[in-house]
């Protein structure tokens, strides 16, 4: 598996587009647009991003030459801070095994790669674990309900 993190460029944008349409992907991510599938929308926000000089780093992650994603870093105008934000297609995860049982890939490796902290990529993934948890678990109750009985 060859994983190269190189500039963003304009060419990489519709591979983004394409990524941010998965609706688990969109449930999953901290910060999504209110409307996923407008792709002028989603384009000049990334020719906002690409031209912004605060946006310190714009980084696109590839996995065996496809796009599997990207990462930003880029100072929070509200608290001052920087911050890092970033985002893996679902179908690469997935591919390169990291729901698998045992995991092939963890936390460790994936954060490397994506150069941002391994406690930052832990905190997105256990946020977005737990939506996927809190909007199944009525439906598990339901099941375990229907069990006990």
């Amino acid at each position: 598996m060859e994983i190269i993190l190189r500039d963003v460029i304009e060419a990489d944008l519709p591979a983004f587009f394409n990524q941010q349409l998965d609706q688990m992907a969109n449930f999953m991510a901290a910060f999504t647009s209110r409307d996923s599938t407008d792709r002028n929308k989603f384009m000049g926000h990334w020719a906002n991003i690409l031209s912004d000089k605060d946006v310190r780093v714009k980084k696109v992650l590839l996995v065996d030459g496809q796009v599997a994603g990207h990462v930003a870093r880029y100072s929070d105008k509200e608290f001052g801070e920087p911050e890092v934000t970033y985002w893996i297609g679902r179908k690469c995860a997935v591919q390169q095994g990291y729901y698998q049982v045992p995991r092939k890939v963890r936390f460790g490796y994936m954060s490397e790669r994506a150069k941002i902290p391994r406690t930052t990529y832990e905190e997105h993934v256990r946020q977005a674990e737990s939506k996927i948890i809190q909007s199944v678990a009525p439906y598990l109750s339901l099941f375990f309900g229907r069990e006990q009985e």
